[in-house]
């Protein structure tokens, strides 16, 4: 029986050969029976590039994301929430007393780059329906909105030590909203978003962080009214409405790698930007990953099968910080040529694969993670529809964050470069 252990034409190296006795549970005994060579390969060759999505969908958006920064790599990025504000009762006495109005939003503990500086927040008024685009909103809908704030609040974020910010609205607002409601010119949801659209907060420009708030946060009109001898301090709240409100996340690229991503299908090669490949989330900023040589593998004379397959990819050293920080886990896409989604990337048991971190080593700032795609190869390799298809890494968090990720591309340091390694199967090879 004739053992490959070198195919100088395919460029690949094979190591670590398991025994036969311990493969039963991975390959089957019908595998076992016959002559079996299992190789272990981590020189096939992959290729990442950068892309960036023409807009993202916003669905179920699980925070109001609000502020902006300046990325020396990135360049400006920058967001602002949009609402539809409903009402659960619009009952008041002719008796009320207004007293004054405010927004309140709880943190949800997200912020990101420096929250040291004095942050400033304003909102406004929308001044049209808030209404998504062909069933959804993006991170690129925009609606008009007033030209002068009705609330402006200058503070030093602490979102670990408060549980809410408090931003006073101005009264001439409150006074107005809270008159047509004692004089039943508002008396349900209909006819107060018909007077009142939504509200958008968003970030003065010299900002230099992002802060995230939950969705529970409410627009509270306070005012007093007297029952016998007792002054009674009353509220009356109005929510968000989940579903039309989102983010829109945008940013400006000049002068940056990404300058020239135009366009979806516009891909930078990582060879072209220091051997990097990028990721931020909100923006649109992907990576895109191709395995162009693995149909290859079928010239490995025997029938043979991957049993495991794992891509690991490192993030540059010191791109993950305390101001940078990255998660634990990212989503992958299956794209067409054009960078198109075509699907989720899933396990055969269809579960959603995820990059998990394996390796964290904070003394020297190592973060490597690992993501298996044997049923993507397999799909390669048996599937003429996965030929021109590729994978998409991107952050799980893409409609509610601003988390940036620069990688490792294939040709970085050997210790550090993108790489495949699979677990091959051959048997039923010629005798020599």
């Amino acid at each position: 029986m004739k053992y490959i252990c070198i195919i100088t034409s395919l460029l690949l190296l094979f190591s670590c050969s398991k025994n036969e006795e311990d493969l039963s549970l991975e390959i089957g005994d019908d595998w076992i029976d016959g002559k079996t060579k299992v190789y272990y390969i981590d020189t096939i060759s992959v290729a990442t590039s950068t892309f960036k999505f023409d807009s993202l969908m916003m669905p179920n958006s699980k925070r109001i994301l609000v502020g902006n920064y300046n990325d020396p790599v990135f360049g400006h990025t920058e967001s602002q929430s949009y609402m539809e504000l409903i009402g659960s009762s619009f009952s008041l006495d002719n008796e009320a007393i207004y007293d004054s109005i405010a927004l309140i939003l709880p943190y949800d503990n997200y912020y990101y780059n420096d929250t040291i500086p004095t942050q400033q927040i304003e909102v406004y008024e929308v001044l049209e329906e808030i209404k998504p685009e062909d069933d959804f909103f993006y991170n690129t809908s925009a609606f008009d909105y007033s030209g002068t704030p009705i609330a402006t609040k200058r503070f030093s974020p602490t979102p670990r030590k408060e549980d809410s910010l408090h931003i006073t609205v101005s009264n001439l607002f409150g006074i107005e909203l809270f008159k047509k409601i004692v004089d039943d010119k508002i008396n349900n949801n209909e006819e107060f978003t018909t007077d009142y659209r939504g509200i958008t907060i968003k970030a003065n420009e010299q900002n230099t962080a992002f802060l995230g708030f939950k969705k529970s946060g409410v627009l509270r009109v306070y005012y007093t009214l007297k029952e016998d001898t007792q002054v009674k301090e009353l509220t009356m709240d109005f929510l968000i409405n989940e579903t039309k409100f989102f983010n829109q996340i945008k940013s400006d690229r000049s002068g940056t790698y990404f300058e020239t991503l135009k366009e979806q299908k516009i891909t930078i090669p990582s060879t072209d930007t220091d051997n990097n490949c990028f990721i931020q989330a909100g923006v649109g900023i992907a990576t895109k990953i191709d395995i162009p040589f693995i149909e290859r593998i079928n010239d490995i004379p025997g029938t043979g099968t991957i049993i495991e397959a794992s891509l690991n990819i490192s993030l540059k050293h010191k791109s993950s910080t305390e101001y940078h920080t990255t998660r634990d886990s990212l989503q992958f896409y299956v794209i067409n040529k054009n960078s198109e989604i075509v699907k989720e990337l899933f396990t055969p048991t269809g579960v959603p694969v995820e990059g998990t971190i394996t390796k964290d080593d904070s003394e020297f700032n190592v973060v490597n993670y690992v993501i298996p795609i044997k049923d993507f190869l397999d799909n390669k390799l048996h599937n003429s529809t996965y030929r021109e298809l590729y994978l998409a890494m991107y952050s799980k968090e893409y409609n509610y964050a601003v988390d940036r990720y620069i990688f490792n591309g294939e040709n970085a340091p050997n210790d550090k470069k993108v790489t495949l390694e699979l677990t091959y199967a051959i048997y039923d090879e010629d005798d020599e």
